[in-house]
């Protein structure tokens, strides 16, 4: 008796998950279908090793602002702010391989990939320096790699509550629910699984199949990231720094943040340099609070100009 009870409690949660399973992948479909129709490119598009990369060019002014996004984002996650960045500068911004409306790129997606990408894009697409590169999260990370690696022509990072290659020393391994949301992503994007788990983006384009994919394959790298940062022993004590720590955390995690990001200032030689903390703006402060953003980086281009 036992055992029959068993048996069908164990076909029950099976068809459960059968019926999620399709039910989610119509709904990924038909959300897919539906946000790629009703959101067109907005820039152009440019081949790097067989690779349609989208990116956005426009604005005036003497520096070149080159915009790189959080995990997962694309260049609307930009839309707050660009028009105000094209009266200070001409702005750069584009989908990485797998996001937005780029096609999907070569794996691992490793911050030495997404630079070795990134500069191609620039060189191809022919976009003049000097450039302000401007991060926000692990794109924070990205451009001060791209800094180490291409460091011609560049004149300043500005980093947006950034990402830093010591954020999971000490970290407890994954947990079996993070690790199998980490798995949805990359191998059941389709499922609606993700897409169920995932927060409401800044965007709508972020959550269709193959921008979870690759969001999930980003994810996957980081580690690999890390070790490239850690091997590389990057030194960018002669360019100018600011970076804007924008996150709700309280306790040791945010202190952990905010000690990293004051070494990175602390190991600054250059006169223009500064930490600010925003402590009761969201982690997407450009989204939320863009002239918080504007002011600092309005102040960060004139202390170069003066410098200069």
């Amino acid at each position: 008796m036992i055992k029959r009870i068993i048996k069908w409690i164990v076909i029950l949660l099976m068809a459960l998950l059968v019926s999620f399973i399709l039910y989610g992948s119509i709904h990924q479909y038909s959300y897919d279908k539906k946000v790629t129709k009703e959101f067109q490119p907005s820039g152009q598009f440019i081949d790097i090793s067989g690779n349609r990369i989208h990116y956005n060019f426009f604005g005036e002014g003497k520096y070149t602002f080159v915009l790189e996004t959080g995990l997962g984002e694309n260049i609307n996650t930009w839309s707050a702010i660009q028009d105000s960045l094209a009266q200070m500068g001409k702005v750069f911004m584009y989908d990485r391989s797998g996001l937005g409306f780029s096609e999907e790129g070569q794996n691992p997606r490793t911050t030495d990939q997404i630079a070795v990408e990134l500069n191609s894009v620039l060189s191809k697409a022919n976009i003049p320096s000097p450039y302000i590169m401007i991060g926000h999260s692990i794109g924070g990370a990205h451009i001060r790699y791209f800094a180490h690696k291409f460091p011609s022509n560049i004149s300043g990072l500005f980093l947006i509550d950034p990402s830093h290659e010591k954020m999971k020393d000490g970290l407890p391994e994954p947990s079996m629910i993070e690790s199998f949301f980490q798995y949805s992503m990359t191998d059941l994007s389709w499922s609606g699984i993700p897409y169920f788990m995932l927060p409401n983006p800044p965007h709508p384009t972020y959550k269709i199949t193959k921008c979870i994919k690759t969001f999930g394959e980003e994810t996957e790298a980081i580690d690999a990231s890390i070790e490239q940062f850690k091997s590389a022993n990057i030194d960018l004590s002669h360019l100018p720094i600011y970076i804007i720590s924008a996150s709700k955390n309280d306790g040791e995690v945010r202190q952990k943040y905010l000690d990293l990001y004051q070494e990175l200032i602390d190991h600054s030689n250059h006169p223009v340099k500064k930490l600010v903390d925003y402590k009761n703006s969201p982690h997407h402060i450009h989204i939320t609070n863009p002239d918080i953003v504007l002011k600092e980086l309005s102040e960060f281009v004139s202390k170069i100009e003066t410098q200069n």
